[in-house]
């Protein structure tokens, strides 16, 4: 049986698995063989975890038989099994290096080396695997019989034996059992008689049993048990109140917590204290006072006294009893209460309090808070004992409704602030609008008369004065440039409702308007052929975003045919598209330089703001914008948008 379950059974669990593993991985094979596409990454990883984990693992399995196996047959299969596996791991390897990208399937000469390693050597390799694997299981199979079998004669041999011992046994048993009933009946009914006066609630009955056998011992046993039983009902009497006082302390406890629970003011909070240990104190009159900004302590809730907590005057922390209590961080019990002090009035008279509670409320280290009570009698070491154990979560309650005051004080603040900012947005936004508008005037002045000069005066001024009047316009223009796309980039943001962004509606409505620059340049703009996930955001921006990646890429571009290819992946939680381009490509030492509001690189062309449209737009809908590039190989702009 244990051969049956530790060698042969592992042994066949492992041989399907590696064929079901061999099949997977010619599968995949036959896949990347065919699947001429860059975006073959999920792929990639599937062969690779075939080969790296499953497989390895897989050889020590096989490994760990070749120990426990003195089968020739087997031992030679497996050792088959474990070298073509090696190169078959080799040859799968080979083929992923080779077709590691787009590019690769597009070279000939590497997709046919890449072909033919499948279809001589992965083919060959992983049929003979899957013959030896057959071979195994055959012989593994016809193992497992032979064990079977061997195991089913054992089970027939023990059965008879244990027939033949359980028959006599049996007989046994019944002569023996006989005698036994006889010798115990009487002691039985002695004890069963016993029990009942003792359940009735007698634990003073005692039982006689004579002789030396077990029955006796019980009877022994079962008067130590009455004894037991007297004295556990006796002490169990005297722990029944000390277990009644828990039960009301942790009741206490929770009640007090309740009452403390949600969002409450320090006003409330301070009288929901009060009242409880009003109550827990069986007191008639108190206050409760908490430390403020200050460092004096004002009265929140008072109860049952004369003086209205308004009028009640600020303690400074330090003097007055209140103050000692809180700058000593300890109770005070006030036992010889004056004659005139604390008198609690009804309308049967008055009554005296016999002492003064102060018990100071600490968080952290600091005190916070007191309480106050007149008391009709001296608390209690277990009730002064509770105030202790409550203290913390006191603490803690006064400390959050202060937070809480404080976090609304904060937050009207901040809400003042952000209208204070929305303004001085307006304003700014208005101030770079008539600001631009202003300056656009100056500039259509000077370009007019620059004109005017070309036109008319072009034999008056000469050949270096027409070279300066070129200059003026190329700057007029260029300030021009630059003051409508400070403006563009100014709008960027301003319309806060997003809706839900198709891609596709983007992407051909770039190819229609694109189209007159893709002519114009002998260009060519490749487009994924359908995105169907979604986001939240802004079309317009977004389209804009796509279209200066798209124009900057054939505008920096030496080539006859410009190139800009678009392409995505969904990431989950993200779209992270891409803007590939075959253009003049951008030095490493400019790639954070590129992004930022005016500027250039080192040919000085463009209005430097382009980028900074593009930057602004995608940090907008959540996301980044970075850049992948060498000088003279081209550009990838990369971008994440975010889904949710």
């Amino acid at each position: 049986y244990e051969v049956i379950r530790t060698q042969i059974q592992p042994a066949i669990k492992s041989i399907d698995k590696f064929i079901q593993i061999n099949n997977s991985l010619k599968q995949k094979l036959d896949l990347k063989l065919n699947f001429k596409s860059s975006n073959n990454i999920t792929l990639n990883n599937k062969l690779k975890s075939i080969t790296e984990v499953e497989i390895p693992n897989l050889k020590n399995s096989f490994s760990k038989i070749l120990t426990e196996t003195d089968d020739l047959k087997i031992i030679d299969n497996i050792n088959l099994v474990l070298s073509s596996v090696t190169i078959l791991n080799k040859r799968t390897t080979k083929i992923i290096s080779l077709l590691k990208n787009k590019k690769s399937y597009s070279d000939s000469l590497t997709y046919t080396k890449a072909k033919k390693i499948h279809t001589i050597d992965i083919t060959m390799l992983s049929a003979q695997i899957r013959r030896s694997l057959y071979h195994l299981k055959i012989r593994y199979n016809e193992s497992n019989l032979e064990s079977q079998n061997d195991l089913k004669n054992s089970f027939s041999q023990i059965s008879a034996i244990i027939l033949i011992f359980g028959s006599v046994g049996i007989l046994l048993g019944i002569v023996i059992a006989i005698r036994t009933i006889k010798s115990i009946i009487e002691p039985i009914d002695k004890l069963k008689n016993s029990a009942s006066i003792v359940g009735s609630g007698n634990y003073n009955h005692q039982i006689k049993l004579l002789g030396q056998d077990e029955l006796t011992e019980l009877g022994k046993s079962f008067n130590l048990m009455t004894s037991s039983l007297k004295n556990s009902f006796e002490i169990i009497e005297s722990q029944k109140e000390k277990q009644e006082k828990v039960n009301l302390l942790k009741t206490n406890k929770n009640n007090l917590y309740e009452s403390l629970k949600g969002e409450l003011s320090v006003k409330q909070i301070s009288n929901k204290i009060l009242l409880f240990f009003l109550e827990y104190y069986k007191s008639p009159m108190g206050a409760f006072h908490v430390i403020t900004e200050r460092d004096t302590l004002k009265c929140e809730a008072i109860f049952a006294s004369d003086k209205q907590k308004e009028l009640i005057p600020e303690t400074v922390i330090g003097t007055g009893i209140l103050g000692e209590a809180v700058l000593q961080k300890k109770p005070i019990i006030i036992e010889d209460v004056p004659e005139e002090y604390a008198k609690i009035k009804t309308t049967l008279g008055e009554l005296k309090a016999q002492c003064i509670y102060i018990f100071p409320i600490i968080h952290g280290n600091d005190s916070i808070g007191v309480l106050e009570l007149a008391c009709l009698n001296k608390p209690t070491e277990s009730e002064i004992s509770f105030m202790t154990e409550v203290n913390d979560t006191l603490g803690i309650s006064i400390n959050a409704a202060q937070g809480l005051k404080y976090l609304e004080k904060a937050h009207n603040r901040l809400e003042r602030s952000s209208e204070e900012l929305n303004q001085k947005n307006k304003e700014l936004e208005q101030f770079v609008y008539i600001t631009s508008h202003d300056l656009q005037e100056p500039l259509r002045t000077i370009s007019s008369y620059a004109d005017i000069l070309e036109e008319d005066f072009e034999k008056e001024i000469g050949e270096e004065g027409m070279q300066y009047v070129g200059f003026l316009q190329k700057a007029s223009k260029r300030l021009t440039t630059q003051i409508h796309s400070l403006l563009e980039l100014s709008r960027i943001g301003s319309v806060k409702q997003k809706t839900k962004i198709d891609f596709n509606t983007i992407f051909s409505s770039l190819k229609n308007e694109l189209s007159a620059l893709t002519k114009e340049k002998n260009g060519e703009i490749i487009f994924p052929s359908f995105v169907s996930e979604t986001i939240q955001g802004s079309e317009i921006e977004l389209q804009l975003l796509f279209q200066n990646l798209i124009v900057n890429a054939f505008k920096y571009n030496k080539s006859e045919k410009p190139l800009a290819e678009i392409s995505y992946m969904d990431n989950g939680d993200s779209l992270t598209f891409c803007v590939t381009d075959n253009g003049v490509g951008i030095d490493e030492k400019h790639h954070e330089k590129i992004f930022q509001i005016f500027q250039r690189l080192d040919n000085g062309e463009g209005s430097g703001i382009g980028l900074a449209h593009c930057k602004k737009i995608v940090e907008l809908h959540n996301g980044k914008i970075w850049i992948d590039s060498e000088k003279g190989k081209g550009s990838s702009f990369f971008f994440d948008l975010k889904t949710s």
